[in-house]
């Protein structure tokens, strides 16, 4: 394991390890050690910072924006939301984006020349379903399960770099607009505590993280929520019955009306512009990031005898041939100061380097314990 170099990097000291049993100790397991000079965090620690770029945790009224640029390009199969305008502030990040999904690619046309059904929806769908969806050959379609099989669905997904690790399960709100009002929508396990990692997918449904779950959410689920990921699936057909959002879902081909096909000549991106507008109306998007942090703690210890010599050109008398002391002082009573602490594994290649804030007198009446915290 790791080893602290003497200031000559002439040898190394090694780090003591205690076991709870033997068999833990002849294996060398250091991950098995209760104690000595290295301390290993086995739980690790949670850390939690707001989601979005400014250091908040929520993103409200006027913080909603898309691109004009990205209307005309990727436009169809998502739109990227900031919390300014980007066509006037270069420096913008997206905070997320809204994405519309259909199975069989309703509610879009397809590029001139491609197969009927091949959408910009189709492939949305297929994309995230693949991403996230847990199939098997029991399976009988390749379709999202959000209070049954779901043809047609609505997406959020964070932006990595908002993200960090993962999304806090229990710790994000968004509300959705529509003709009928406006709703709030939490995960289910708001309230469940702290500790709770849960990989997903968990069901979003009604409430605020406020007052928790809804007594009467209307349906059993809105739709899935993959902390991992970042990314809320909702049920397209839920939200619309429920918020009174539109939903496009008319069977289009670019200028083709077979097969009951409705002809079309421009490319559309009603759906994800329509969740836009509906976040956008709601103006409340509640969110924070979750690292999972892991620690070592090393005691570095040095005793007298270690560590009292320097191999720096300054401790040596000007043009000594046999290695004299540039102080008379030294004789008999060496001295050094540590300055930097090595972490060596067992073929004696360097890992990691700490820094004292300041030098640390060290002599052979003297000896040190550097307490080196390494965080991954």
């Amino acid at each position: 394991m790791a080893n602290i170099v003497k200031a000559r990097n002439s040898s190394f000291i090694d780090f003591d390890y205690i076991f709870e049993n033997k068999s833990d100790a002849a294996s060398g397991d250091v991950n098995k050690a209760i104690g000595g000079d290295v301390l290993i965090n086995t739980t690790g620690e949670r850390i939690n910072t707001a989601m979005w770029d400014t250091g908040d945790t929520t993103l409200g009224a006027g913080e909603y924006f898309t691109q004009s640029t990205q209307a005309g390009t990727s436009g169809e199969y998502y739109l990227d939301v900031f919390r300014a305008n980007p066509d006037t502030d270069s420096t913008q990040v997206p905070q997320f984006s809204v994405a519309y999904g259909n199975y069989d690619g309703y509610g879009e046309t397809g590029l001139e020349g491609q197969s009927q059904g091949l959408t910009p929806t189709k492939a949305i769908y297929s994309q995230y379903a693949a991403l996230l969806e847990d199939k098997n050959s029991t399976d009988s379609d390749f379709k999202f399960d959000i209070s049954g099989s779901t043809d047609s669905i609505y997406i959020v997904n964070i932006g990595r770099n908002q993200l960090k690790e993962r999304a806090d399960a229990g710790n994000w709100e968004m509300k959705i607009s529509g003709s009928t009002g406006v709703f709030t929508f939490i995960d289910k396990l708001v309230g469940s505590g702290s500790n709770d990692l849960s990989d997903g997918p968990i069901d979003i449904v009604s409430g605020s993280i406020t007052n928790g779950i809804a007594a009467s959410p209307g349906f059993t689920s809105y739709g899935k929520f993959y902390p991992n990921y970042g990314v809320l699936v909702f049920h397209a057909g839920n939200i619309a019955s429920t918020t009174g959002l539109t939903e496009t879902k008319t069977l289009l081909h670019y200028d083709d009306t077979a097969n009951s096909y409705t002809a079309q000549t421009t490319m559309l991106k009603t759906n994800p512009l329509a969740l836009f507008d509906a976040i956008k109306g709601g103006a409340h998007f509640k969110a924070r990031s979750m690292e999972h942090l892991h620690s070592r703690t090393y005691f570095c210890r040095i005793p007298s005898h270690a560590g009292n010599f320097s191999s720096n050109p300054t401790y040596i008398a000007a043009n000594s041939n046999d290695g004299s002391f540039r102080h008379i002082s030294f004789i008999g009573n060496p001295k050094s100061y540590v300055t930097t602490v090595g972490l060596y594994d067992e073929s004696n290649e360097l890992l990691a380097v700490a820094k004292l804030s300041k030098p640390l007198l060290k002599s052979f009446s003297r000896e040190a314990l550097v307490r080196v915290r390494l965080e991954y």
